[in-house]
């Protein structure tokens, strides 16, 4: 099997998580069966998916798997990416949706793509499949307005608090566990 990769230094994400990070793999790999991750027992099963606390159905094919959030009563289409670190929108997505939101100020980050800033912003409350999540916090990143992709940002799955998530591909449902 032929499988390219991309070689980067990833001290990024070590100083970042605090475990040392050999590789990340994504879902082009990974979406070739159904998954689902223990975050308690540190484990990834492959295989058939057992029902979760909730399911949401999601609308893409892998690598790019999006599902919709509701965040203060208004749709957003976001990419679930377990491996960024909390909710992140794109400014030309969102920008005129949301202008009543508390700002927290900025900050910096960086990732595979570079270094980059952000606006911290406060959501009242965010919807998932039918599980409210209060008081979540949520980045604005400044973007370019291509039209590239269908969704307004990402939604890194770990902000949420789950204890298991899992990837149905034969029923294309996503679902957690608190």
């Amino acid at each position: 099997m032929f499988l390219p990769v991309l070689v980067r230094d990833l001290k990024f994400l070590q100083s970042g998580l605090g475990v040392s990070v050999d590789a990340v793999i994504g879902l082009d790999v990974l979406g070739q069966r159904s998954f689902t991750i223990d975050y308690k027992k540190t484990k990834i099963i492959f295989g058939p998916v057992r029902p979760l606390d909730f399911e949401i159905p999601f609308q893409s094919e892998p690598p790019f798997v999006t599902v919709q959030i509701d965040a203060e009563g208004r749709h957003i289409q976001v990419l679930l990416d377990t491996g960024a670190s909390g909710l992140l929108l794109f400014r030309s997505r969102v920008n005129d949706r949301f202008p009543n939101l508390t700002s927290l100020g900025e900050k910096t980050s960086s990732n595979m793509g570079g270094t980059f800033r952000l606006e911290r912003l406060l959501f009242a409350r965010v919807r998932l499949g039918g599980m409210d999540f209060v008081q979540q916090k949520a980045f604005v990143v400044d973007d370019q307005e291509d039209g590239g992709g269908d969704f307004d940002g990402l939604l890194g799955v770990s902000i949420l608090g789950l204890t298991q998530i899992a990837f149905d591909f034969q029923r294309h449902v996503f679902s957690g566990k608190r």
